[in-house]
């Protein structure tokens, strides 16, 4: 955001909200709408590699022990699963076979009619 304010030479004074920059910049994507873009990616990248490598050992390996008392069981696979809740696991890996629409799905992803289709 700072840096279209300082192309749109909007000062801090100006009271501006973000989605009033965003709006006169014609910018719509968020930082959070790139880090689960990122998240996306990378996802796809683990799902194609072989299984013996390391990356995709440790996303789906156990770890021993316990966690600490109050600590919640968020994993990063369970968080890629609240971001895409309409798709079960079996459709996203289906997806990720083909790069090129798995590539589209995290610009398509952000249209709030997108339902996933059913050939997946």
């Amino acid at each position: 955001m700072y840096c279209l304010r300082r192309i749109c030479k909007i000062r801090w004074f100006h009271w501006q909200t973000n989605e009033h920059v965003r709006e006169l910049t014609g910018v719509h994507i968020t930082i959070l709408d790139k880090v689960r873009d990122g998240q996306l990616r990378w996802y796809g990248h683990i799902e194609r590699m072989e299984r013996d490598r390391l990356p995709r050992r440790l996303m789906y390996g156990k770890l021993e022990g316990r966690r600490p008392r109050g600590c919640p069981k968020t994993t990063w696979l369970r968080a890629l699963e609240k971001e895409t809740p309409d798709m079960t696991w079996r459709q996203k890996k289906d997806l990720v076979r083909d790069r090129q629409r798995w590539s589209n799905f995290g610009l398509i992803r952000r249209d709030p009619a997108w339902k996933p289709p059913d050939g997946i």
